[in-house]
């Protein structure tokens, strides 16, 4: 069973970082899940390593644009 995110937020240069804190964790939760489902994510279908890519990417730009750890 695939489990898929919502995770459609609006990143981009006017992000507001006072969400930042909630995104992220939101964020980490839905790539543990993900992660949790496939014993191997890089050997998963491209849809679902998309999908991990995309969430990756989106924490990714939060924590550069925030200033985040």
């Amino acid at each position: 069973m695939t489990e898929h995110f919502s995770s459609q937020l609006d990143l981009n240069s006017d992000y507001d970082c006072s969400q930042a804190n909630h995104d992220v964790s939101r964020l980490k939760e839905q790539l543990a899940s993900l992660k949790s489902q496939y014993s191997d994510p890089a050997a998963a279908s491209q849809p679902v390593q998309e999908q991990l890519n995309h969430v990756e990417n989106q924490l990714h730009f939060i924590k550069n644009k925030c200033r985040l750890n």
